[in-house]
């Protein structure tokens, strides 16, 4: 079972606090960088679908950029120089990214 867990860390002057969520479970972790409103972006995962090569950019990992999409059920996070040359992915359940998503609602308000 994919866990997730959300930090946030404070901006500088006039910079919007980045935040960062941390999915696992028993076997890996991938903590993935962005401000929320970045984060926000992933309302619509299920819409960006690979094979039509609609992919959000959102956040950063290890200093390379994340990229997501899905195929309605499943969420996949790639981490990489782009979406197509990605080093690591990391398939998760959709709803794991719902749950972001509502975090960055709450913490917005």
């Amino acid at each position: 079972m994919t866990h997730l867990d959300v930090e946030y860390e404070s901006g500088s002057a006039g910079a919007e606090a980045a935040a960062v969520a941390k999915f696992s479970d028993d076997r890996w972790e991938l903590n993935v960088r962005a401000p929320a409103s970045e984060f926000l972006t992933l309302r619509d995962i299920r819409t960006f679908a690979w094979d039509r090569r609609n992919v959000a950019r959102v956040g950063s990992c290890a200093g390379a950029s994340v990229f997501w999409c899905s195929d309605g059920q499943t969420a996949t996070i790639m981490v990489g120089q782009d979406d197509e040359s990605w080093d690591v992915a990391v398939l998760v359940p959709v709803e794991v990214v719902d749950d972001l998503v509502r975090q960055m609602e709450r913490r917005s308000l």
